[in-house]
């Protein structure tokens, strides 16, 4: 798993796969549009293209992706209308460099320009002359509502729109963005107006100058700006105001070489523009205009250091995003290499390692003993006689008997077991017909015999004690095991083969068992101790099963042939077996402690098998060995099985719990609780829905997916708090693909996750401020 998913998923257990998403368009409401015209102006721009789109990036509009998209071009007088644009969500307006054979022109509104186009001519104040080639202006709405009826395009909406798009990275630009950038440049410029409905005054034309110069003066020094910015580069623009990341608001370079040297520029322009148009007004006989209050209102701007972000309807979410982010942030860290719970589980990890080997084959031949001895036990307690003091089980093992009290105290190769166990209630009656044969019929080739039976028990023993050494390895519980409504019902045959040249014999035998129910409980402790090495388990361990369905047939053929030069030997043994059980669960809930470290642990598997999955086995195995004379001349063989599969209608259902707690000191020497908890749940045949839980520093940060099993593809990982914050990643297509995802808290969208090309996850908040998630 790569490390940007671990990252995410904190315990390096998910793995991520599917396709990424775009989060540049925000819900809303599109039942209505609105109707804007607008003006570009850097100078005027004639027969300037225009795209209108809703899916926007650095780039430019996304023609595809977009739910509006409107392509149209600039007038003479740099104008352009737009019809039925999209309400509620932001909007880019992108001017550029039109194709075909009308050239898109733009006026030099300051003192000289230079006509790059046609070999640096020197064109006039007031001339036209083509813009280049890759030349592009734009703005952005923040979003539009049927009150919005004008949209300029002017260098300052272009510095804006840049910053908007930058903070909004490949997550897209929200409207809190795109209104922060805008506020921005209006601050840092000294602009009371929305900078997307001023600007559009042709600085070359002497009525409308004047015209505004009653109206509204800022249309004059918007203008002005943004001539000043002419011949600025994009780098140069950028610099003039900067986004910063923890607040959302932004910085402003308020030296000559920034905004204070484009107020300067402008203050110098005014001039300019004063000269050539009463030069025009002298021309046409008309009263000349002056100019200098917009000078002095230009000259008293004082450009702020910085521009505070515009306050959002959803602060209080972003508050908890960020909170959540750095809870995120404290759980992924504890879990690192360095991390209080992560060194913690290694250290006692580390423990257990050195007992390890040492512990598994003991632990093996401990339960392997006591299996066996319980089953003898039960044995004694169905077959032994009334008046019997001991009772030689089947498997081997003696059992005392004392009264309802049945005991085991010997040892088996060198593992002492010493197991006491009472009935309270144990009933079981055979009921068998052995009619069909006798023993005097066995005793002769080729007899006939048919035998049949029924078994029925409801068993209740108490484990008084269960004792069971091996080397420095012991298992001590007590407990109790109950059987609760088994019935058997079971048949067996023989009958003769008819073999050329020989004899033989099939037996078949069968069984139908059920049983309602089987739980053992057990409160026990395993340990080891080995000098200074100890180690040990404390606790309950419970073992169920209903309704449970074992049905077999078996089928065993044995010839014998002899000639005068060669006999032989044959058979085969063919059967059948299916198992079924409702709902079969094992749980260990306890401490292991390890040379005084202890964990809590807590496992729990449950196997639902309502939908009726049948575990089907067959096998057939068949042999023949032959001689000639006295010479062996070998044997064949051949063995085959099957095993019946789960389909998409009948499988089992799977419900896993595994839990480790332990106690940590953490960097400032407190005491903690903490602890990992993995779920993982298979309701459907090819989907396992999993969650991770850590506990840690009083925090749960839970963490979810739905894992494809039979080659599907994994879900979205989800991480969330308790408290509504819900974090959703986009599942990767494949290893190179970025990580993008959204930040919500009760519903509301306060963030989106991204990528970046360098490989750090950012989170970006819907007020525009951003950090990185590690």
């Amino acid at each position: 798993m790569q490390k940007k998913v671990l990252a995410v998923a904190i315990a390096s257990i998910i793995g991520l796969a599917g396709c990424g998403s775009d989060s540049s368009s925000s819900s809303g409401s599109t039942t209505t549009g609105t109707n804007f015209s607008g003006t570009v102006n850097k100078g005027i721009v004639s027969n300037g293209q225009v795209e209108i789109c809703d899916v926007f990036d650095e780039t430019g509009c996304d023609s595809d992706e977009s739910s509006y998209y409107l392509k149209t071009t600039t007038s003479v007088d740099g104008s352009y209308d737009v019809v039925d644009a999209p309400l509620d969500r932001p909007i880019l307006v992108l001017v550029s460099k039109a194709t075909g054979d009308t050239a898109t022109t733009m006026k030099c509104d300051i003192a000289s320009c230079t006509d790059t186009e046609n070999g640096d001519a020197v064109v006039a104040f007031g001339e036209s002359f083509e813009v280049p080639d890759g030349w592009t202006l734009q703005a952005i709405i923040p979003a539009a509502n049927t009150a919005t009826t004008t949209v300029n395009v002017t260098s300052l909406t272009d510095i804006a729109a840049e910053e908007a798009i930058e903070a909004g990275g490949s997550s897209g630009v929200t409207a809190a963005i795109a209104n922060n950038a805008n506020q921005a440049v209006q601050e840092a410029f000294g602009i009371t107006s929305d900078i997307t409905q001023i600007g559009a005054v042709d600085l070359t034309d002497p009525v409308a100058v004047a015209a505004a110069l009653i109206e509204d003066a800022e249309e004059i020094m918007a203008a002005t700006y943004s001539a000043s910015l002419l011949t600025a580069s994009d780098v140069e623009k950028s610099t003039l105001i900067t986004l910063d990341s923890n607040t959302g608001g932004y910085t402003v370079d308020t030296s000559t070489d920034g905004v204070q040297g484009v107020l300067d520029s402008a203050e110098a322009l005014i001039t300019t523009v004063q000269t050539e148009i009463n030069e025009a007004l002298e021309e046409a006989g008309e009263e000349a205009i002056s100019l200098t209050s917009v000078s002095e209102e230009i000259a008293a701007v004082e450009p702020p250091d910085e521009v505070d972000a515009i306050p959002v309807e959803n602060a209080d979410e972003i508050i908890a995003a960020k909170a959540f982010v750095q809870d995120m942030r404290t759980a992924y860290n504890a879990v690192q290499d360095e991390g209080d719970l992560k060194t913690g589980l290694d250290a006692f990890s580390n423990e257990l390692d050195v007992i390890d080997d040492l512990v598994s084959t003991d632990v093996d031949v401990i339960f392997e003993n006591t299996s066996l001895a319980i089953e003898a036990i039960v044995d004694a307690f169905e077959n032994a006689a009334d008046d019997a003091a001991n009772y030689e089980a089947a498997n081997g093992y003696t059992v005392i008997i004392s009264g309802d009290t049945y005991s085991i105290n010997e040892t088996v190769e060198d593992t002492l077991v010493v197991i006491t166990a009472t009935a309270t209630e144990f009933t079981v009656v055979d009921d068998e017909d052995l009619s069909g044969c006798s023993s005097e019929d066995k005793d002769q080739p080729g007899y006939v015999c048919e035998e049949s039976g029924t078994f029925t028990a409801e068993i209740n023993l108490s484990l008084d004690s269960v004792v069971v050494t091996k080397a420095q390895t012991s298992l001590s519980a007590s407990g109790t095991a109950v059987v609760e409504g088994a019935i058997s019902n079971w048949t067996w045959s023989n009958s003769p083969l008819t073999v050329e040249n020989g004899w033989g014999w099939s037996d078949s035998e069968t069984e139908d068992l059920t049983i309602d129910s089987i739980g053992i409980a057990l409160d026990a402790n395993l340990a080891y101790v080995a000098g200074a090495s100890a180690a040990s388990f404390a606790g309950a361990i419970r073992l169920n099963a209903t309704d449970i369905t074992l049905n077999s047939d078996n089928q065993y053929e044995d010839t014998t042939t002899e000639t005068d030069n060669s006999s032989g030997h044959g058979g085969s043994d063919t059967g059948n077996e299916s198992f079924s059980a409702d709902e079969m669960s094992i749980a260990f809930n306890g401490d292991i402690t390890a040379n005084d470290e202890t964990l809590g642990v807590y496992l729990s598997l449950v196997a639902d098998n309502s939908l009726g999955y049948v575990n089907h086995s067959t096998w057939s195995d068949t042999w023949q060995c032959t001689w000639t004379g006295s010479v062996d001349d070998g044997c064949s063989n051949t063995d085959e099985s099957t095993n019946s599969e789960e389909t998409a209608n009948v499988y089992v259902k799977l419900h896993a719990i595994a839990r480790v707690t332990t106690n940590l000191v953490d960097a400032e020497n407190n005491a903690m609780a903490a602890s990992i908890e993995l779920k993982a749940d298979r309701n459907a045949f090819d989907v396992v829905d999993a969650s991770i839980t850590i506990d840690y520093n009083g925090v749960d940060t839970i963490l979810e997916a739905d894992l494809g099993i039979q080659d599907n593809a994994n879900s979205a990982l989800t991480v969330r708090n308790t408290e509504g914050a819900v974090a959703t990643l986009n599942a990767l297509d494949d290893n190179a693909d970025a990580l993008a995802g959204t930040l919500t808290i009760n519903g509301v969208q306060a963030g989106s996750i991204e990528e970046t090309d360098d490989g750090l996850v950012l989170i970006r908040y819907t007020n525009g401020t951003f950090e990185s998630l590690f």
